[in-house]
């Protein structure tokens, strides 16, 4: 539009006119249908986008639960690795004592705490090449409880702990 040819009344006219015509195509036709091909594929791209962000995040929590996971495997397995230590120290301190103060003590142990001192016994017994001392410390045991020891071991043999 020329400043000095067109009026100031005529120009706001003839802008809104070709606004809000229709677009002919033309020259710039190849031009337009490039833009609005650009502006699709930035839309797919963005949706590909956000969908690969979903999925890293996806990806990012589950390993955080994997590593969760496998700490508390290793805590339980530390765990279980103290127990089966101070299992085997009790049942080293217990067969260096006089029998009647070590059996004073497994009285006053849950029976599963027993049934292990005795099993860690009989197996150093067995690695030293020598007599175990828990059929001994069984009979000096209250028979009611050194029954229910020794049906509670047979009924879980060792090899299913």
């Amino acid at each position: 539009l020329g400043g000095l040819v067109t009026g100031q009344n005529v120009a706001p006219l003839l802008v809104d006119h070709w606004l809000s015509g229709e677009f002919a195509g033309g020259n710039s036709g190849r031009k337009v249908a490039q833009i609005e091909d650009l502006d699709r594929r930035e839309a797919e791209i963005a949706g590909i986008d956000a969908v690969v962000q979903q999925k890293a995040q996806t990806l990012e929590e589950r390993g955080k639960a994997l590593d969760d996971r496998e700490n508390s495997f290793n805590e339980t397995l530390k765990q279980y690795d103290n127990r089966k230590a101070n299992i085997d120290q009790n049942a080293t301190y217990l067969v260096g004592m006089p029998p009647k103060s070590a059996v004073a003590i497994l009285v006053g142990m849950d029976d599963q705490m027993v049934i292990d001192v005795l099993r860690a016994v009989e197996a150093q017994a067995k690695a030293a090449g020598t007599t175990s001392i828990v059929s001994y410390w069984l009979s000096l045991m209250p028979s009611d409880r050194s029954a229910t020891i020794q049906r509670k071991m047979a009924s879980k043999p060792e090899s299913l702990q």
